[in-house]
């Protein structure tokens, strides 16, 4: 499926199962690469850096990165391959600087499940419009995961309530006058 016209394109999505010591050797390409580990055991080497996913761990290629792949058991995971713009490329780059990471969130694990069958519902009905229901579902995946993955501060739950009560109590905020 390729979805264009758009500040992501996805390439290619699929659900793959791959068998015990299957093995990918270390290339590169001009797009980047989104694995996530659904079951079993893979070991992955990004920049030659290994490291061992276990279910619910993802890891992102940056594009023209060498990896390689390969997995101890009988694996499945969900792949996509995708372009960014260079503006939304620039705002995700803190997610590429640590490549692998587990995905603890289960409101994340959700948006995969819902990602993928989008991806289903379009390979069935080939209806137009489900390729931007993801490729926006793909953008949310990945600031979701630069929202789990940062380590920036967020605000505490007492600013937050009095925000939100200022704006019950009809305060205008500038920022929320978009009518």
């Amino acid at each position: 499926m390729v979805l264009r016209d758009s500040q992501l394109v996805i390439l290619w999505m699929s659900g793959k199962g791959y068998s015990k010591d299957f093995e990918i050797k270390q290339h590169r390409h001009d797009f980047y690469q989104l694995q996530y580990l659904i079951a079993g055991e893979e070991n992955i080497a990004i920049n030659q850096q290994p490291y061992t996913l276990k279910p619910n761990y993802i890891a992102l290629m940056d594009s023209y990165v060498y990896h390689s792949y390969s997995f101890n058991k009988a694996s499945k995971l969900i792949d996509i391959k995708f372009n960014l713009s260079k503006e939304l490329r620039h705002l995700l780059t803190a997610l590429f600087e640590q490549p692998v990471f587990v995905v603890n969130d289960a409101l994340l694990r959700n948006s995969f499940s819902q990602l993928v069958e989008q991806a289903v519902s379009y390979q069935t009905h080939e209806n137009p419009e489900l390729l931007i229901d993801l490729d926006t579902q793909v953008k949310l995946l990945l600031l979701q995961l630069l929202h789990t993955s940062s380590k920036s501060t967020v605000p505490n739950k007492k600013e937050s309530t009095s925000v939100f009560s200022e704006i019950l109590n009809g305060n205008h905020f500038p920022m929320l006058d978009f009518f």
